[in-house]
């Protein structure tokens, strides 16, 4: 030991303060112990007294510590009258004391022994030290800047092991660092990972700095892309004895580029398929008006082109429909009009809307339908369109002279409907993403079969929104197609009422019935006032607002056809000017306009319209409404 600090004397106070603290901490622990134990404590007393003072302060130890105990602890309490039965305790506790003092007493005369040649050879150790904690400063600064950055950095040695690691790289890895450290790089990220490396690794061992991103399937996180960047150390011969390597793992980035190139490439696909698919109707259109032109064009011609423009707008209305309908579902603004429908009346109204096709194509078209009534709460519109577009997708994606299965059965307290097809069937690789958004299973420079690539989107919104599932099967390329749809079925069934839809046929016009048609587009108001007025109203037209309002105040029809947006004064400002008048209040105002969102028929109603009607309107559709009011007898309105 080296020499003490302090005087003798202190020594004793030591000893007699350690002692003190013992017996308090034996008197805390009397409630407890009662008469056990009531030498123990002063053991401890005795060892710290032996390790600071010497056998003189461990004896003065011993003695006070024994005569206190014997005071406080032994009984009879508080007094010196000696028990015979004590002799043993006494005994051993004198024996432990000596035991402890003299184990004390060799420790502390192999310090002594310890710290003389500790101090021969300190001096040529302390330049060593130096040099390991200047090191141990490098690689705890290195530690603390990897770990800091976003980066996984580890350093790996020529034999393929972890040096070091990061925090970072060891989270990456789902491990800890000391999990790491030391360990083969194959046992860490795996067989087939360390495989693929390897010609990274043999390269950086070479003395390349190395670059690349690769997908590797490592052990315990799959397959994921990353960006590397490998830097190679040296040893003082100049040989490459490891390198240190930067890992940035660009998996979700890579997929995100992925997903973006995929949209990009639908978004170009659909938007060459909408140019298609509007042009084709306009080649027949413009043949057609071609030949009414013609001043000898025969009555069977002329009303050939009639029927040609005809189709050929309800084919390009039906286009601009189903754009409507995909976005309004897509964004959660369609609304369903549900009520209590059977099952056979859905099936009924798109077999209807898809038998021209179908029969077109001279396909098969069978079905199996179960014979108990099945009802749905749903909206038929809505349904039917579902089923005519998985019709309409079989009858478009199988050969002339097909064969279409339309079946339904129960299962539970659900409706399964499976449509199945001959046709040309769809790609394993394209089976996952059919319902996505503009999707084209046929990719071929002819498209004869291309769509829009939004049916199958709005199907599957549709019967979502019906609290259904639909599913699409195929066995792959040539081996047909099947969608099936799961919806739920209103229970109890009760017995089906189909109604059957007449066709909506305008009655006689009744005389001095007056229409009002303001259009900025020409063509389209003056062609709609000569269909009014081929069927008996008085009619006018204006082509922009201010006109429109005077012919109104001068006119004072009874319904006024009013475009939206017109330059100057729009549709809706022409709409309150006429409400504000007291020959107007009355009015019937029908707003005719190639908006139809939900948010335009609400605009429409607060300017004061009483109905909305989508451009091109259905010649027939306009009649029967118009007719319909003035059957009401009196006010339109």
């Amino acid at each position: 030991m080296r020499p003490r600090p302090w005087p003798r004397f202190v020594d004793y106070l030591i000893a007699v303060a350690a002692t003190a603290v013992a017996l308090l901490l034996r008197a805390a622990f009397d409630p407890w112990v009662g008469a056990d134990y009531p030498l123990g404590f002063l053991l401890g007393a005795v060892g710290v007294a032996m390790w600071f003072g010497g056998i003189r302060a461990a004896v003065l130890s011993v003695v006070i510590g024994y005569l206190a105990a014997f005071w406080f602890f032994i009984e009879p309490r508080g007094s010196f009258v000696f028990p015979p039965q004590e002799i043993g305790r006494l005994l051993m506790y004198l024996f432990s004391c000596a035991v402890l003092i003299g184990f004390w007493q060799a420790v502390r005369l192999s310090n002594r022994r310890l710290e003389a040649a500790n101090a021969i050879a300190e001096w040529s150790m302390e330049r060593q030290r130096v040099v390991e904690q200047s090191l141990r400063r490098s690689e705890a600064q290195l530690q603390l800047v990897t770990d800091s950055m976003s980066a996984p950095v580890t350093r790996c040695s020529r034999d393929f092991r972890y040096l070091w690691v990061s925090a970072p790289y060891a989270r990456w890895l789902k491990r800890k660092p000391e999990d790491i450290i030391g360990q083969p790089i194959e046992s860490i990220i795996g067989h087939q990972a360390f495989h693929t490396l390897m010609p990274y690794f043999e390269r950086v061992l070479a003395g390349e700095e190395v670059r690349y991103e690769e997908q590797v399937d490592f052990h315990g996180l799959g397959p994921r892309w990353i960006h590397a960047v490998y830097s190679p150390t040296f040893d003082d011969q100049g040989v490459a004895d490891g390198w240190v390597a930067v890992v940035l793992d660009i998996d979700d980035r890579r997929r995100v580029e992925e997903a973006l190139k995929d949209a990009n490439r639908r978004k170009d696909e659909f938007l060459a398929t909408l140019a298609h698919e509007l042009r084709n109707p306009l080649a027949p259109i413009r043949n057609a008006t071609q030949i009414l032109r013609l001043e000898k064009a025969a009555p069977h011609e002329i009303a050939w082109a009639r029927d040609v423009i005809d189709r050929q707008m309800h084919h390009m209305t039906r286009l601009i429909d189903d754009l409507l309908d995909v976005s309004r579902i897509t964004r959660n603004r369609i609304e369903l009009r549900r009520e209590r429908v059977s099952l056979s009346r859905i099936i009924q109204g798109a077999v209807e809307t898809s038998r021209p096709m179908i029969d077109a194509s001279g396909h098969k078209l069978t079905f199996a339908l179960p014979s108990e009534p099945i009802e749905l709460d749903a909206d038929l519109t809505r349904l039917a369109q579902v089923f005519s577009n998985l019709l309409n997708n079989a009858a478009k994606f199988t050969e002339r002279g097909g064969l279409i299965h339309l079946t339904a059965r129960r299962e539970g307290s659900d409706v399964v409907v499976s449509v199945k097809d001959s046709g040309v069937g769809i790609p394993a690789d394209m089976l996952s993403s059919v319902f996505e958004l503009f999707t084209q299973v046929d990719r071929s420079l002819e498209r004869s079969r291309t769509g829009l690539g939004i049916g199958l989107t709005m199907v599957k919104r549709l019967v979502e929104m019906h609290g259904g599932s639909v599913t699409a099967l195929s066995e792959g390329t040539g081996h047909g197609s099947e969608f099936i749809v799961r919806l739920p079925i209103v229970v109890p069934a009760i017995p089906s009422h189909a109604a059957v839809a007449s066709e909506e046929r305008p009655a006689s016009v009744p005389a001095g019935r007056r229409v009002l048609v303001v259009d900025d587009n020409a063509d389209s108001a003056t062609s709609l006032a000569m269909m009014l007025g081929a069927t008996g109203y008085e009619v006018r037209t204006a082509y922009d607002g201010t006109t429109g309002f005077a012919a109104t105040e001068e006119f004072r029809p009874d319904v006024a056809l009013l475009d939206i947006g017109m330059p100057g004064m729009n549709g809706y400002d022409l709409a309150r000017r006429i409400r504000e008048q007291s020959w107007g209040k009355d009015m019937v105002l029908i707003a005719v306009t190639g908006w139809g969102q939900a948010e335009d028929r609400e605009r429409t109603i607060a300017a004061g319209f009483d109905e909305h009607l989508v451009k091109p309107v259905d010649p027939t559709v306009l009649l029967t409404r118009l007719q319909s009011r003035f059957e009401r007898g009196g006010v339109l309105r």
